[in-house]
């Protein structure tokens, strides 16, 4: 079954770089991906590009609470809010990859829900420096730092093509 556009809303294409610890004060969010670039240095492309287009946590139904997880380049993306139609349960929480969904990258990772709460859709890592393709927008994006310090920024992202938003801090990332 071919997704909605509804599922596109508030979806990421992940670019994550890890490296040594920069000297900053506060987290320093980028929208040009080349200043990004330089900023970080050389760097690891974590992309979904290893795994099959199609859903991820199977059977997509009938409905199942479980959260639907893919591990990653040392990223966990976790989806817990599943597609319902009014009072009746549709379809778990899940997480899929595709193509050409407006990223710079061919394939990337989408939920079947839009994420309405931070933990709807998360990622789990530790490093400084992230960076996200994001289709669809507006998209609340909340940046938990290690000393659980958090940082929110919301992203206004179109679908074709998307837009880009890296952040970098001297303390260390634990999740988004």
């Amino acid at each position: 079954m071919r997704p909605t556009r509804a599922i596109y809303v508030g979806t990421i294409g992940l670019t994550m770089m890890v490296f040594a610890t920069p000297t900053l004060s506060a987290p320093i969010l980028f929208t040009d991906r080349s200043v990004f670039n330089g900023f970080v240095g050389p760097h690891t492309l974590v992309t979904f590009e290893t795994f099959a287009v199609g859903p991820l946590c199977l059977p997509a139904q009938p409905f199942v609470s479980d959260p639907c997880s893919l591990s990653t380049g040392g990223a966990t993306f976790t989806a817990t809010q599943g597609i319902f139609l009014g009072s009746f349960p549709f379809q778990r929480p899940e997480l899929s990859i595709d193509i050409g969904v407006g990223a710079p990258l061919s394939k990337v990772l989408l939920s079947n829900q839009i994420p309405f709460a931070p933990g709807d859709f998360s990622i789990a890592f530790s490093g400084h420096f992230l960076g996200l393709d994001v289709i669809g927008g507006p998209v609340s994006l909340f940046f938990t730092e290690v000393g659980g310090a958090q940082t929110s920024y919301t992203l206004f992202a179109g679908i074709n093509p998307g837009s880009f938003l890296g952040v970098a801090s001297d303390i260390g990332f634990s999740g988004l």
